[in-house]
């Protein structure tokens, strides 16, 4: 008997969801790409047979209907992959959502470069409508990577030019005005704004950080998920040291249970 790796080797036959147990059949005619979802691997395999047989004696195939891709099923894609690929998946999921409201019922295929850079243009800023311009790109990248769509509309679409923004520090004034404020009214949240101060640390990288990378020895934060992807190391001085001893790991706190503490 032949194992299932085998048995998808068929030419011109191929499950497209693993495990769906709906096949489909890919074969050419004239330099033309061809595809028909089909249903059993037994029918796929017979129909495979009558296409390439139709096709070698000159007889006129069906004309195929397109798929009608919504926009929003291409966005389930896009955040499926951002969440294998740990791309900023929270940060998608809400662009997602706003997207989705606006144009998601929309024929993916449809959609003119026009479309997105008018709906780009009532964004507040420049910098807000490059960041949902990528978003789109990856939407429309993962569609025809997935053979779902034909092209990649965001790509016609320029990059804004940003302005160069404005280096802001908080005054020493300022920074105790705002721990002040948080030790009142929300006090346990007060060591975690000590340590993205003091650290520089994004939200998403302090958030997702885990004991193991944290060195209280050496002083230092091993940072494994940035904004970019490649690691860095941050240094901790003394007042992210203190606030960091407000959050024992669980272990250090079990052992100080032990104790009586």
């Amino acid at each position: 008997m032949k194992s299932r790796q085998q048995v998808q080797r068929s030419r011109g036959v191929f499950e497209r969801l693993k495990g769906s147990d709906i096949w489909w059949i890919n074969y050419y005619v004239q330099g033309r790409q061809k595809r028909e979802k089909v249903g059993s691997r037994s029918a796929a395999l017979a129909l495979y047979k009558a296409r390439k047989t139709d096709a070698w004696r000159g007889v006129k195939l069906p004309e195929l209907r397109a798929v009608k891709m919504t926009l929003s099923a291409l966005i389930d894609d896009a955040l499926a992959y951002a969440n294998t690929h740990n791309q900023s998946a929270r940060d998608y999921e809400c662009k997602a959502r706003i997207v989705r409201k606006a144009m998601g019922s929309c024929i993916a295929s449809e959609v003119t470069p026009q479309d997105i850079d008018s709906w780009l243009s009532k964004r507040k800023s420049n910098a807000t409508a490059n960041r949902y311009k990528a978003f789109f790109s990856l939407v429309y990248r993962e569609g025809v990577r997935n053979g779902k769509v034909q092209i990649n509309p965001a790509r016609q679409i320029r990059q804004r030019k940003e302005g160069t923004g404005r280096l802001r520090f908080l005054s020493r004034a300022e920074y105790e005005v705002l721990c002040s404020v948080i030790r009142d009214r929300f006090p346990l949240h007060l060591p975690a704004f000590v340590v993205s101060v003091h650290t520089g640390m994004r939200l998403s990288e302090q958030f997702s950080c885990q004991w193991e990378q944290v060195d209280l020895g050496t002083q230092i934060i091993d940072l494994t998920k940035t904004k970019n992807g490649s690691p860095r190391v941050v240094r901790l001085n003394a007042t992210a040291l203190a606030a960091i001893a407000k959050h024992p790991p669980p272990q250090k706190l079990h052992a100080l249970a032990v104790q009586g503490y």
